[in-house]
């Protein structure tokens, strides 16, 4: 841990870490483990078929970045995998709150317009959110985030 702690550049990624009926050890664990080392940010496995973690796990491990643990300050709870501007809305959800980051590499990267039309579906699937429309409402205003649908959901 000291060895973690000492580095000003560590970013933790275990999108590899499988979950505790593999491993004997639960994500929520290895969670608060990296915020005793001193990581002001955690990604870890989140919600979408690609990482199969159930919700309840996902939450723990936010609540893990979040909850108060002495002096220490909170975690940026990042869940990745698969996160897309469809998994905003059920994040946004489960959380309550706007203090998360998703790691969208697929949702860029594999928009069917290109990472330019990635990015602007991400935001515009979160203005969707903030102004209380469905996805499928908003997309048909905005082409990007149409095809962000048809190319990730389900």
């Amino acid at each position: 841990m000291q060895l973690c702690r000492s580095s000003p550049t560590l970013t933790p990624h275990r999108s590899v870490y499988k979950s505790s009926l593999t491993s004997g050890i639960h994500s929520r664990v290895v969670t608060k483990l990296q915020r005793l080392s001193g990581c002001d940010m955690i990604i870890f496995s989140g919600l979408g078929s690609r990482m199969k973690t159930p919700k309840g796990e996902v939450f723990e491990n936010v609540n893990a970045c979040l909850n108060t643990m002495g002096s220490m300050k909170p975690a940026l709870p990042v869940p990745a995998g698969s996160q897309w501007a469809g998994s905003l809305g059920p994040l946004y959800q489960m959380m309550g709150h706007v203090d998360f980051a998703i790691v969208p590499g697929r949702a860029v990267s594999g928009h069917p317009g290109g990472p330019t039309a990635g990015a602007r579906s991400l935001q515009q699937g979160w203005d969707a959110v903030t102004a209380g429309a469905t996805l499928e409402d908003y997309a048909a205003d905005h082409p990007e985030l149409a095809q962000a649908i048809d190319q990730f959901q389900g």
